[in-house]
Formats: C-alpha cells, structure tokens, sequence
C-alpha cells in the first residue's frame, strides 16, 4: 500500500517489468517487512513463488522469485530511511528516496477507505505480502535455502 502513498510512486506504475526492487527500512524485519514488500508486490505482481534467506540477525536480507525467473530483494537495513533501487530489463538501474508527501497522500488514503470501504490494495496482493512474509520467517530459521510461499 506504501507505493499508492508517495509521489515518487507515479514512476512505477508506468513500468513494464521491475527485474530487482530492493528497498530499505528500519525496524525489525517481521514487523516492518511488510512496507518493503507491498512496493515489491505492487510492482512485480502477485504471482510470488519462493523465497531465500541471505543476511543475518543484524541485517536481514531475502530474495524472492516470482514467476518466469524475476527476482527481487529486500535488505533490511535499519535506520537508512525508505529507499528503493529498481533493475530494469535493459539493465539500467535507478536508485529513488521516498520522501516527498508520504502521510498527507496516506491520511487522504485512509479517509477514502473509510469513506467508500474499498481497499486500495487488491486483496491478492495482501494475501501475497502475508504469504511471503510467513515463508521469509521460516526462511530465516534455514538460511541460503528456498521456501515454497
């Protein structure tokens, strides 16, 4: 839902692929993944299939393949703020920080919600965010391993 907020994210819903999104944040990974994961799943699409623990307990990393082969990574990196780095198909690569109008655009958001009672986020998605974070807890306890979602 993150990415529905933020002015910066009107770049991505005009792209055709997203080969590696990787944002960061702070906070404990179980908690906070969820923000990092809703840009990756608005962008990449629900159709997530397993993922891979790679960092550890300090600076918690996972990879995710969704289907076809396209992969993203979340890294975990407390106290850098909202950022996210995007690989494109022609291999360029963009790095944006998300910091412009993020709360007034959330609370208009939530007033809407309220207002009308339709979520805007498809609720595929969210059950895709839960999913990946529940296999990315079981990763962490086998890391460098691929867990089904």
């Amino acid at each position: 839902m993150f990415l529905y907020f933020i002015a910066e994210g009107d770049l991505y819903f005009r792209l055709e692929c997203v080969v590696d999104g990787t944002p960061k944040t702070i906070g404990e990974f179980e908690i906070y993944a969820v923000h990092q994961l809703e840009q990756i799943v608005s962008l990449m699409g629900t159709d997530a299939k397993r993922v891979m623990y790679l960092g550890e307990n300090a600076h918690p990393s996972l990879l995710i393949e969704f289907e076809g082969g396209r992969l993203a990574q979340i890294s975990h990196f407390t106290d850098q703020g909202f950022s996210m780095t995007i690989g494109y198909d022609d291999m360029s690569a963009e790095a944006v920080k998300i910091e412009k109008d993020f709360w007034p655009n959330c609370i208009r958001g939530m007033a809407e919600f309220f207002e009308t009672k339709i979520p805007p986020v498809a609720h595929k998605q969210t059950l895709t965010v839960v999913g990946i974070i529940d296999a990315g807890i079981k990763a962490k306890k086998s890391p460098y391993t691929w867990v089904l979602i």
